[in-house]
Protein backbone atom coordinates (compact mmCIF):
# COMPACT_ATOMS: atom_id res chain seq x y z
CA UNK A 1 0.00 0.00 0.00
CA UNK A 2 1.51 3.40 -1.04
CA UNK A 3 1.16 6.59 0.49
CA UNK A 4 0.19 9.47 -1.65
CA UNK A 5 3.30 10.73 -1.74
CA UNK A 6 4.73 7.36 -2.75
CA UNK A 7 2.25 6.99 -5.34
CA UNK A 8 2.50 10.36 -6.89
CA UNK A 9 6.54 9.69 -7.12
CA UNK A 10 6.37 6.44 -9.14
CA UNK A 11 3.83 8.43 -11.58
CA UNK A 12 6.93 10.82 -12.32
CA UNK A 13 9.16 8.01 -12.84
CA UNK A 14 7.15 6.17 -14.91
CA UNK A 15 6.16 9.35 -16.89
CA UNK A 16 9.98 10.54 -17.35
CA UNK A 17 11.26 6.82 -18.58
CA UNK A 18 8.63 7.03 -21.10
CA UNK A 19 9.73 10.45 -22.28
CA UNK A 20 6.57 12.50 -20.86
CA UNK A 21 5.85 15.72 -18.69
CA UNK A 22 6.03 14.33 -15.53
CA UNK A 23 3.31 16.67 -14.29
CA UNK A 24 0.59 15.73 -16.76
CA UNK A 25 1.83 13.07 -18.94
CA UNK A 26 0.31 14.35 -22.03
CA UNK A 27 3.07 15.65 -24.15
CA UNK A 28 7.10 15.83 -24.14
CA UNK A 29 8.69 17.75 -22.01
CA UNK A 30 10.58 21.05 -23.00
CA UNK A 31 14.09 20.31 -23.87
CA UNK A 32 16.65 19.69 -20.78
CA UNK A 33 13.16 20.06 -18.72
CA UNK A 34 11.26 17.23 -16.84
CA UNK A 35 7.50 19.24 -17.57
CA UNK A 36 6.00 20.59 -20.71
CA UNK A 37 5.64 24.10 -21.04
CA UNK A 38 2.12 24.54 -20.18
CA UNK A 39 2.75 22.82 -16.85
CA UNK A 40 5.92 24.70 -16.41
CA UNK A 41 3.98 27.88 -16.76
CA UNK A 42 1.47 26.74 -14.13
CA UNK A 43 4.01 25.66 -11.22
CA UNK A 44 5.87 28.94 -11.85
CA UNK A 45 2.65 30.83 -11.91
CA UNK A 46 1.49 28.92 -8.38
CA UNK A 47 5.18 29.46 -6.77
CA UNK A 48 4.47 33.35 -6.89
CA UNK A 49 1.15 33.44 -5.76
CA UNK A 50 1.34 31.11 -2.84
CA UNK A 51 2.60 33.66 -0.35
CA UNK A 52 -0.36 35.70 -0.89
CA UNK A 53 -2.17 32.20 -0.87
CA UNK A 54 -0.98 31.83 2.65
CA UNK A 55 -1.70 35.49 3.86
CA UNK A 56 -5.43 35.05 2.41
CA UNK A 57 -5.73 32.07 4.34
CA UNK A 58 -4.35 33.52 7.12
CA UNK A 59 -6.40 36.51 7.51
CA UNK A 60 -9.70 33.93 6.70
CA UNK A 61 -8.98 32.33 9.87
CA UNK A 62 -8.05 35.44 11.60
CA UNK A 63 -11.48 37.05 11.02
CA UNK A 64 -13.40 33.61 12.03
CA UNK A 65 -11.56 33.62 15.22
CA UNK A 66 -12.59 37.37 15.74
CA UNK A 67 -16.41 36.54 15.09
CA UNK A 68 -16.54 32.99 17.60
CA UNK A 69 -14.61 35.05 19.85
CA UNK A 70 -16.76 37.90 19.78
CA UNK A 71 -19.76 35.75 19.91
CA UNK A 72 -18.56 33.88 23.10
CA UNK A 73 -18.18 37.02 24.95
CA UNK A 74 -15.15 38.97 23.95
CA UNK A 75 -12.72 38.85 26.64
CA UNK A 76 -11.64 36.18 29.07
CA UNK A 77 -14.18 34.09 31.61
CA UNK A 78 -11.68 34.43 34.20
CA UNK A 79 -9.04 37.64 34.20
CA UNK A 80 -11.16 39.92 31.94
CA UNK A 81 -8.56 39.96 29.39
CA UNK A 82 -10.13 41.54 25.57
CA UNK A 83 -7.26 41.43 23.52
CA UNK A 84 -7.66 39.09 20.75
CA UNK A 85 -4.19 37.98 20.08
CA UNK A 86 -4.46 36.62 23.84
CA UNK A 87 -7.84 34.98 23.43
CA UNK A 88 -8.98 31.43 22.67
CA UNK A 89 -11.58 29.10 23.23
CA UNK A 90 -11.72 27.32 26.40
CA UNK A 91 -13.49 23.95 27.32
CA UNK A 92 -14.87 23.98 30.77
CA UNK A 93 -15.34 20.49 30.85
CA UNK A 94 -11.77 19.66 29.74
CA UNK A 95 -12.90 17.87 27.02
CA UNK A 96 -10.91 19.60 23.81
CA UNK A 97 -10.19 15.91 22.38
CA UNK A 98 -13.79 15.41 21.42
CA UNK A 99 -13.83 18.18 19.07
CA UNK A 100 -10.25 17.27 17.47
CA UNK A 101 -11.44 17.19 13.92
CA UNK A 102 -8.68 18.07 11.31
CA UNK A 103 -10.64 18.05 8.56
CA UNK A 104 -12.42 20.83 9.33
CA UNK A 105 -11.81 24.19 11.16
CA UNK A 106 -12.79 24.67 15.12
CA UNK A 107 -13.48 28.21 14.53
CA UNK A 108 -15.48 27.56 11.25
CA UNK A 109 -17.97 25.26 13.25
CA UNK A 110 -18.40 27.26 16.06
CA UNK A 111 -19.51 30.22 13.87
CA UNK A 112 -21.65 28.27 12.48
CA UNK A 113 -23.16 26.32 14.89
CA UNK A 114 -25.46 27.69 18.10
CA UNK A 115 -23.35 28.73 21.25
CA UNK A 116 -22.35 25.76 22.86
CA UNK A 117 -22.77 25.37 27.17
CA UNK A 118 -19.52 24.15 27.29
CA UNK A 119 -17.42 26.53 25.92
CA UNK A 120 -15.60 29.47 27.40
CA UNK A 121 -13.38 32.49 26.21
CA UNK A 122 -10.14 32.10 28.06
CA UNK A 123 -7.02 34.21 27.58
CA UNK A 124 -4.23 31.74 26.66
CA UNK A 125 -2.22 32.32 30.20
CA UNK A 126 -5.50 31.65 32.12
CA UNK A 127 -5.85 28.45 29.27
CA UNK A 128 -2.30 27.17 30.11
CA UNK A 129 -2.50 27.39 33.83
CA UNK A 130 -6.01 25.44 33.93
CA UNK A 131 -3.84 22.79 31.95
CA UNK A 132 -1.60 22.88 34.52
CA UNK A 133 -3.63 23.13 37.72
CA UNK A 134 -5.97 20.31 37.30
CA UNK A 135 -8.58 21.84 35.43
CA UNK A 136 -8.96 24.98 37.71
CA UNK A 137 -6.99 28.36 36.55
CA UNK A 138 -4.78 29.22 39.41
CA UNK A 139 -6.43 33.04 39.34
CA UNK A 140 -9.43 30.87 41.23
CA UNK A 141 -7.38 28.29 43.23
CA UNK A 142 -4.05 26.54 43.74
CA UNK A 143 -4.48 22.55 43.40
CA UNK A 144 -0.37 22.12 42.17
CA UNK A 145 2.09 22.26 44.44
CA UNK A 146 5.78 20.88 43.78
CA UNK A 147 6.77 17.57 45.60
CA UNK A 148 10.15 16.91 46.69
CA UNK A 149 11.65 14.19 44.60
CA UNK A 150 13.55 11.62 46.33
CA UNK A 151 16.65 9.38 44.86
CA UNK A 152 16.30 5.99 47.18
CA UNK A 153 19.36 4.12 45.41
CA UNK A 154 22.24 6.45 47.02
CA UNK A 155 21.89 8.07 51.00
CA UNK A 156 18.10 9.23 50.16
CA UNK A 157 19.29 12.23 48.21
CA UNK A 158 16.98 15.00 47.31
CA UNK A 159 16.85 15.72 42.88
CA UNK A 160 17.22 19.53 41.46
CA UNK A 161 19.52 19.93 45.12
CA UNK A 162 23.08 21.58 44.54
CA UNK A 163 24.17 18.93 47.04
CA UNK A 164 23.35 15.70 44.23
CA UNK A 165 26.46 17.72 42.37
CA UNK A 166 28.41 14.61 41.93
CA UNK A 167 32.47 15.17 43.14
CA UNK A 168 34.07 13.05 40.99
CA UNK A 169 37.98 12.76 42.00
CA UNK A 170 41.29 13.04 39.90
CA UNK A 171 41.36 10.29 37.12
CA UNK A 172 44.17 8.59 38.73
CA UNK A 173 42.20 8.31 41.86
CA UNK A 174 38.88 6.98 40.00
CA UNK A 175 40.88 4.25 38.03
CA UNK A 176 42.48 3.29 41.45
CA UNK A 177 39.25 3.53 43.73
CA UNK A 178 37.81 1.05 40.65
CA UNK A 179 40.57 -1.59 40.74
CA UNK A 180 41.02 -1.79 44.47
CA UNK A 181 37.03 -2.43 44.66
CA UNK A 182 34.68 -2.60 41.80
CA UNK A 183 33.11 0.07 39.80
CA UNK A 184 29.70 -1.00 41.66
CA UNK A 185 31.13 -0.33 44.93
CA UNK A 186 32.81 2.82 43.83
CA UNK A 187 29.50 4.05 42.11
CA UNK A 188 28.04 3.41 46.18
CA UNK A 189 30.92 5.41 47.67
CA UNK A 190 30.62 8.41 44.98
CA UNK A 191 26.86 8.26 45.61
CA UNK A 192 25.84 7.33 41.85
CA UNK A 193 24.85 4.77 39.30
CA UNK A 194 26.96 2.02 37.94
CA UNK A 195 26.36 3.10 34.32
CA UNK A 196 26.64 6.75 35.29
CA UNK A 197 30.56 5.84 36.01
CA UNK A 198 30.94 3.78 33.26
CA UNK A 199 30.02 6.50 31.30
CA UNK A 200 32.87 8.90 33.10
CA UNK A 201 35.29 5.93 32.72
CA UNK A 202 35.00 5.65 28.49
CA UNK A 203 34.47 9.74 27.92
CA UNK A 204 38.09 10.23 29.85
CA UNK A 205 39.90 7.14 27.87
CA UNK A 206 40.22 5.43 31.16
CA UNK A 207 38.37 2.49 30.59
CA UNK A 208 41.68 0.01 29.61
CA UNK A 209 43.10 1.46 32.92
CA UNK A 210 40.21 -0.73 35.08
CA UNK A 211 40.69 -4.57 35.67
CA UNK A 212 40.13 -6.77 32.78
CA UNK A 213 37.32 -8.72 34.86
CA UNK A 214 35.82 -5.30 35.56
CA UNK A 215 35.79 -3.76 31.77
CA UNK A 216 33.65 -6.95 30.53
CA UNK A 217 30.99 -5.12 32.32
CA UNK A 218 31.48 -2.21 30.72
CA UNK A 219 31.62 -3.83 27.74
CA UNK A 220 27.45 -4.27 27.83
CA UNK A 221 27.30 -0.96 29.17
Amino acid sequence: MYSPNETRNKKKKIREENGLCIYCGNIEPEENKKGCRVCLDKKKYYNKSMPFAKEKRSQYQFSLKHEVIKKYGGQCSCCGEKEIMFLTIDHINNDGYKDEDKNKSFYYVLRKNPIREDLQVMCFNCNCGKAQNNGICPHKLITKSLDKFKDDRYGNKTLMDKNTKIDWPENDKLVEMCNNYSIGTTAKKLGICYTTLTKRLKNRNLSDLITKKYAKKMERI
